[in-house]
């Protein structure tokens, strides 16, 4: 046609509305697009859209708009600003022919992606009730599936625009057009990607696609659809929601089939990485236990040594971290230091609070996947090596950028740093910089676990500094006589019911218990110590979680330091590795593995019930240590509990009767006492508030075995 400026192109916009067929014509061509607008061709092009025009020139002159703004963000807001947006919207009456409304739900999702604030005036002229009504069962394919669209693309980027389709019940309307048998693959697309778009908001977004159905829904589509485009959006919508547990286990369920789109569909990995990332990241080790046997990471391995950033490579690291990064030497990952130089970029450009191959990852994300790492010995020098400078500078209270305010993204990041202390050789100025941070988290910590964590740190920092002479001495200090000391329990929370099972076995053979059981409060770190100290023996609980956990090993190779008895009894089939491995050398182990079989704990025969208490045996005598008690009132409790109800006495035992009666009279008068003697510390604010008569009376107490709690200062 030569220039944009063409009589032609002149003739063609002042003919109009007779001229429509010659202005859709040129908006096909390149170039022509901004002349339209400039000749005017806007408000004409509008004024056809009314229910007196045919249906031709309706379809025409919304086609003819749809091409003017393809792909340009200003011809877009300039279409907008012309006045477009009501008449389109208007042209979703059900009086417009089914084309027409169609050409209508695609024309204002084309000009809505251009801006936030065009999706807003979208809104604004009510068009969402009216695009949901419009995806009722026995409408027009194509009206649906564009008007799906249109809501995906609304949907994107707001939350408040999320509510207004909630609200207008549209979670449920899209849900039930994702049948696995629907043909029409480009409306089974639009409607997934509306769901994926809307699950990515917050909490009741969330809710909103659960309650909706949308879980199933989106399952049921990735068993059988072979398209990539819907796959690949239920991917999304699946991932965004697999934060869920039962999201997530319904997910795992299914895994087996998973795996085979992955091997079927390579579009489609990119979006399954990123949910299988969640989804063992999120999980318990018996569920990653399942999906290790079904050769998850072999696949995850590739994408993760990947250059091309659209294979998502960190989402696939974090989730083979979570696999097997906790094994020792595993095959897989021998001499690979890929996937710590990856979360070191991952974790640098998160502070930066910039995108990562286009992502924008949380902190937590990398120092998740280097916490689980550095459940192995292989890994901590690496990433003491590659990564703790980073992960230092997050914790870091003296550095103002640091993004370690949040307790999910502090937690992994000093269990990471506690967990490399065990085995990587620290310089003098790393190790300066871990204490000083440490010792402020020890306080400062957002929550008890992560103080906890810090404290563990400090306290294997301390113990490494112990010259030999100082180690002798302690040793000598706290081994116990032979047989005398009470049985500590040393175990991970996942196994806590089967514990409890074993105290109470060895309570009623007269052993004396240590086990902590409702988690300890205040000095946690001092009460191990001790606990450990005055131990005659140690059982061991050997599983991964134990292996795994922080505050395990540093019971475990403090025992082992001291030189307790221990005893390892086993609740899962488990072969200890690495340094759990290593503390126990040869030690025979018991193994009560069925007392975890189908969830359920069963007694295990009594062969190997006695033959762990013989081992016990061995180390102490049972009611050779007295219990300890939380206070004097649990003691009196006790004795209320034990004196009650105990008609038909023989002699012998009304003397011992008498015994616990005095026992009782006392313990209740020393009750008494302390109870007053606390409130002049309460009231005084301090134990200073104490004179000397009062301090005499509690040497008094102590002296009498009254009370095992009171540390007199």
């Amino acid at each position: 046609l030569g220039t944009m400026t063409t009589p032609e192109l002149r003739q063609a916009v002042s003919g109009l509305p007779g001229t429509v067929a010659e202005v859709l014509d040129l908006t096909v061509r390149d170039g022509f697009e901004q002349a339209l607008i400039d000749e005017g061709a806007i408000p004409k092009l509008l004024a056809m859209m009314n229910f007196n025009e045919s249906e031709s020139n309706q379809r025409k002159a919304i086609v003819s708009i749809h091409n003017i703004v393809a792909g340009a963000n200003d011809r877009k807001k300039l279409v907008a600003q012309a006045g477009a947006l009501k008449p389109l919207v208007q042209m979703l009456d059900n009086r417009a022919p089914n084309v027409v409304q169609a050409k209508a739900a695609n024309c204002i999702k084309n000009i809505a992606s251009g801006s936030s604030e065009l999706r807003d005036q979208v809104c604004d002229l009510g068009a969402i009730p009216i695009l949901v009504g419009k995806l009722a069962d026995g409408n027009d394919k194509e009206v649906q599936g564009n008007c799906a669209g249109c809501l995906w693309t609304l949907a994107g980027g707001s939350d408040s625009r999320k509510d207004k389709v909630i609200a207008a019940q549209g979670v449920p309307a899209l849900v039930r057009l994702m049948r696995p048998t629907e043909p029409n693959d480009k409306l089974l697309e639009n409607a997934s990607g509306a769901i994926k778009s809307i699950s990515a908001g917050g909490t009741r977004h969330e809710d909103a696609c659960i309650e909706g159905g949308a879980v199933s829904a989106m399952v049921e589509v990735m068993l059988h659809c072979h398209v990539a485009g819907v796959l690949e959006q239920c991917a999304g919508g699946l991932m965004n929601l697999s934060g869920r547990e039962g999201v997530r286990n319904e997910l795992i369920n299914v895994c087996d089939k998973l795996l085979e789109i992955w091997d079927r569909e390579p579009k489609v990995r990119p979006g399954l990485a990123s949910m299988f990332d969640v989804m063992v990241r999120k999980t318990d080790n018996d569920r990653r236990e399942k999906m290790r046997k079904l050769n998850m990471h072999t696949r995850l391995i590739p994408m993760m040594r990947s250059n091309d950033p659209k294979q998502r490579p960190v989402d696939a690291a974090s989730a083979v971290a979570w696999l097997i990064g906790h094994e020792e030497d595993h095959p897989d990952l021998q001499g690979d230091r890929s996937m710590f130089e990856l979360f070191k970029d991952c974790l640098q450009y998160a502070l930066r609070n910039e995108t990562f191959h286009g992502i924008s990852y949380p902190v937590s994300m990398p120092l998740q996947g280097l916490s689980r790492l550095a459940t192995s010995e292989k890994n901590k020098p690496l990433i003491a090596e590659i990564n703790l400078k980073d992960i230092l500078d997050v914790l870091d209270p003296d550095i103002p950028l640091s993004r370690g305010d949040n307790s999910v993204t502090q937690l992994a990041a000093v269990q990471t740093v506690t967990g490399v202390i065990f085995a990587a050789a620290l310089t003098d100025d790393q190790r300066s910089r871990v204490r000083r941070i440490l010792e402020h988290l020890k306080t400062k910590g957002k929550n008890d676990e992560i103080r906890k964590e810090a404290g563990l740190g400090v306290f294997n920092l301390d113990r490494q500094k112990e010259t030999p002479v100082v180690s002798a001495n302690k040793l000598k200090r706290v081994q116990t006589k032979k047989g005398t000391g009470h049985v500590m329990l040393s175990y991970s929370w996942a196994h806590q019911k089967m514990m409890l099972m074993v105290k109470d076995w060895l309570e009623s053979a007269g052993y004396t218990v240590w086990m902590d059981v409702e988690m300890m409060e205040g000095s946690v770190l001092e009460a191990m110590a001790d606990a450990v100290e005055q131990a005659a023996c140690v059982v061991v609980c050997l599983s991964p979680e134990y292996k795994e956990s922080n505050a395990c090993r540093t019971e475990g190779e403090y025992a082992y330091r001291l030189k307790k008895s221990i005893v390892p009894v086993k609740p899962v089939n488990y072969e200890p590795q690495g340094w759990l491995g290593a503390l126990l050398g040869n030690k025979l182990y018991y193994d009560f593995s069925r007392t975890a079989a189908s969830g359920k704990l069963v007694q295990p025969d009594m062969g190997t019930r006695d033959s762990f208490l013989n081992a016990i045996a061995k180390s102490v005598k049972p009611g050779a240590a007295p219990k300890p008690h939380n206070s004097t009132a649990s003691a009196a409790t006790t004795l209320n509990q034990s004196t009650a109800g105990t008609p038909g006495l023989s002699h012998g035992e009304e003397k011992i009767l008498d015994e616990l009666k005095k026992v009782k009279a006392l313990v209740e008068k020393q009750q008494k006492q302390l109870n007053e003697l606390q409130s002049k510390v309460n009231a005084g604010g301090s134990t200073s508030a104490l004179t000397e008569d009062d301090r005499r009376e509690l040497r008094q107490i102590a002296a009498a075995g009254g009370s095992s709690c009171c540390t007199i200062s």
